[in-house]
């Protein structure tokens, strides 16, 4: 078995089964988004909910991030 530097390669086993799949697994992994997109709720002007709408996997750099924000009670 190759054993990855990468912990988090384990993720997907088809990088193991063998060449032409861990090719076209590579390939895939290659062509997600790197944008990541989180909603941010401001509740009673204390509190954050933030939920991630797009969260990529697999990657170290980030191309862009995307907020919306949003609140909810005691605004006046």
């Amino acid at each position: 078995m190759h054993e990855s530097p990468d912990p988090k390669v384990h993720e997907f086993p088809t990088l193991f089964a063998n060449k032409q799949l861990r090719a076209e697994t590579l390939s895939v992994i290659r062509r997600l988004p790197k944008d990541y997109w989180v909603d941010l709720l401001l509740v009673d002007e204390s509190e954050l909910w933030p939920t991630w709408i797009s969260v990529p996997c697999l990657t170290t750099t980030v191309n862009k991030v995307r907020a919306d924000v949003r609140m909810m009670g005691l605004s006046r």
